[in-house]
Parts: structure tokens; C-alpha cells; sequence
């Protein structure tokens, strides 16, 4: 689905575009491509993340409908996720600030954060690890091995935190 203004960027105003100067170009550009980002937020990741790696715009304004596709696109196009993480790292992003606590992440979702942060309090929000389990043998051996390291350093840790512990 093209955003209603699409096909007149795509011809009057590019060609308009054309004949300016830079600067002129990239004000139009930071003035559209928030409007593009929010528009496109719950519908087309492969957009979003484009528009992102053109920009720095803040993406937290509609952190809750970009949360929502992530969700639904980890299932059916992980790579796309992944591709959207590494321009968020790219473009130095925090992705706590994008995956706040109050937001709803799904299991699988979970999975793939704390695979490409390290970072423990992602595998905390897991609600059924098991149901994971055929989504990961899904994916591509690279991931699988280098998820299968941080979780096992992660129980490691655990068990030597448990005991260190006086009991």
C-alpha cells in the first residue's frame, strides 16, 4: 500500500527536486520523511527501514505501531527485522528507548533482541521459551549458534550467580 502522496513525490516533486539545490532537497526530505515514517509504521517494514537509514528521524513517536509490525514481522521475515536492527545500531538508535517496558513483545521477538544485544532482560520477558523452540530451528545456522552461546553463557552466568549466593 503506497502512501497517498507517493506517486506525486515520485514524478512533479522529484523532478522539481532535480533542478534545486541540495540543501533545499534534503529540508523537503526532513520535512516528508517523518510523515512517511509514521504513515508507514504499522504497514511496511522494508519502507520504514529504508527511511531510517536515509535519516536520523526519531522513530519513538510511533515506537507503538512500529513495535506492533515487528511483532507480526518476525514471524514471516526475520531477515527484515534483523535488517531493521542493524540500521537502528547503524544510526545508533537505542533500542530501549524503542522497546520500552510498557510494550508488548512477542516471545520470538525476544528471541531475536536478545540474540543481537546480549541482553538478558529480553529473555526475562519471554512468557513460554518452548513455544520458540521452531521458530529458532527455522533460522539460519549462523543465528542459531550465536544464540545458542549467549543463552548458554547467560544460564552459566545464572548458575554461578545461584552459587556464589549464600544460601
Amino acid at each position: 500500500m503506497e502512501h497517498p502522496i507517493v506517486d506525486v513525490l515520485s514524478s512533479a516533486l522529484r523532478d522539481k527536486l532535480d533542478g534545486t539545490e541540495s540543501k533545499t532537497k534534503v529540508k523537503v526530505c526532513k520535512e516528508l520523511l517523518p510523515q512517511f515514517l509514521g504513515y508507514y509504521a504499522d504497514k511496511n517494514l522494508a519502507k520504514v527501514t529504508q527511511y531510517i537509514h536515509w535519516s536520523s528521524t526519531d522513530i519513538t513517536s510511533f515506537s507503538d505501531k512500529l513495535v506492533d509490525l515487528l511483532n507480526v514481522t518476525i514471524e514471516s521475515a526475520p531477515m527484515d527485522v534483523r535488517k531493521f536492527l542493524v540500521v537502528c545500531q547503524e544510526k545508533k538508535i537505542p533500542l530501549g528507548a524503542l522497546f520500552t517496558p510498557a510494550h508488548r513483545i512477542s516471545d520470538n521477538l525476544c528471541i531475536e533482541l536478545f540474540e543481537k544485544t546480549n541482553n538478558s532482560k529480553y529473555l526475562n520477558r519471554i512468557e513460554d521459551i518452548s513455544s520458540c523452540a521452531l521458530w529458532i530451528s527455522l533460522q539460519p545456522i549462523e543465528f542459531i549458534l550465536s544464540f545458542i552461546k549467549k543463552y548458554r553463557t547467560f544460564i552459566i552466568d545464572i548458575e554461578e550467580d545461584k552459587a556464589l549466593s549464600p544460601p
